[in-house]
C-alpha cells in the first residue's frame, strides 16, 4: 500500500481573487481546475515549484469563521515581504525578527486565512 500527502484544501469565497494572489504573487501554478455543478463549487489545485499543493474550493456565500482562523495558517517564503503584503492591500505588520536574515510577518490572505510571510535575505 502506498500513501502520500496530496494537498491542503482552503474553502474560499472568490476563486479569481485567491488565484490572483497565490498564482500571480506567490508564483504557484494551476495544475487542475474544474466546476462541481451539483454543489455550485469552483475548484482549482495550485502547486508550488518543487511540490506543495493547495486546493482552492470557492463556494458562493462562504465566510470564514474566527474559530477556523485560530487553528490554521499558511507560511510562504519571500525575499520581499512588503511587496507580498502590499499586493494584498493589508497594512504592514510589525516583524518578528528570528535572526539577522529572517523575519516573520503575520497577515491574512484574500479570504482571511492567516499567513506567516517569512522574509529571508
Amino acid at each position: 500500500m502506498s500513501v502520500s500527502y496530496a494537498w491542503t484544501t482552503l474553502h474560499i469565497e472568490d476563486l479569481d481573487k485567491s488565484l490572483k494572489f497565490y498564482r500571480d504573487v506567490v508564483g504557484m501554478k494551476v495544475v487542475m481546475q474544474y466546476r462541481i455543478e451539483p454543489v455550485d463549487e469552483d475548484v482549482a489545485v495550485i502547486e508550488q515549484a518543487g511540490g506543495g499543493k493547495i486546493e482552492l474550493v470557492a463556494r458562493k456565500g462562504f465566510k470564514l469563521s474566527l474559530s477556523e482562523q485560530e487553528n490554521f495558517s499558511l507560511a510562504i517564503e519571500t525575499d520581499d515581504a512588503k511587496s507580498v503584503i502590499d499586493s494584498l492591500g493589508n497594512e504592514m505588520p510589525q516583524p518578528i525578527v528570528i535572526d539577522e536574515h529572517t523575519k516573520f510577518f503575520f497577515t491574512n490572505d484574500p479570504d482571511g486565512y492567516p499567513l506567516n510571510i517569512i522574509e529571508k535575505k
